[in-house]
């Protein structure tokens, strides 16, 4: 007669081990990657640590859109606040699939449209910056814009964080 029961135990470790690691490579928890984002542009003091507003946004956003785990090999970011309203603006890019989003008072606005000039989204998604070449023409009232670029490269990730002031690309200012 033959014992079943070790086969039966190794295929059940044999499962559990297939399954771990997959739920390791299959994504990453958008709260990790934005906290990724938040601890770059914190090294480069472009926000303030206390004070990272686009942080406690983004991790609401992953909340609301139930992101707990991505599949990605790239996402681009693009935020600022409104002083003159209180507004934040913000546009995802997941793999050149795209999330535009208006935040305000603990709610999201979704848009099919970016809230961004066309020439901040190019920037953004060729990660060149030439609005800091050519200017650009300010449509609403914010001074500063955060661009954000996160690349999967296995198990890690790659962030790269820019501000730029437009106030600095007025002429004559």
């Amino acid at each position: 007669m033959v014992n079943i029961v070790p086969v039966k135990r190794y295929s059940f470790i044999i499962i559990l081990f297939l399954i771990s690691s997959c739920s390791k490579n299959s994504g990453l928890t958008f709260a990790k990657m934005s906290k990724e984002i938040a601890k770059d542009q914190v090294t480069q003091k472009l926000v303030n640590k206390v004070k990272n507003h686009f942080f406690r946004v983004r991790k609401k956003l992953g909340v609301q859109l139930e992101m707990d785990t991505i599949r990605f090999d790239t996402i681009f970011l693009l935020e600022t606040f409104s002083f003159e309203n209180g507004r934040t603006f913000g546009s995802l890019s997941i793999d050149h699939d795209f999330i535009h989003y208006a935040y305000f008072r603990d709610s999201f606005i979704y848009s099919d449209r970016s809230y961004f000039p066309k020439i901040m989204i190019d920037d953004l998604l060729k990660w060149d910056f030439s609005l800091e070449r050519k200017g650009v023409e300010i449509l609403f009232p914010i001074n500063e814009v955060y661009f954000s670029r996160v690349i999967r490269v296995g198990d890690s990730l790659k962030v790269g964080t820019k501000r730029i002031n437009l106030y600095d690309l007025v002429p004559g200012k």
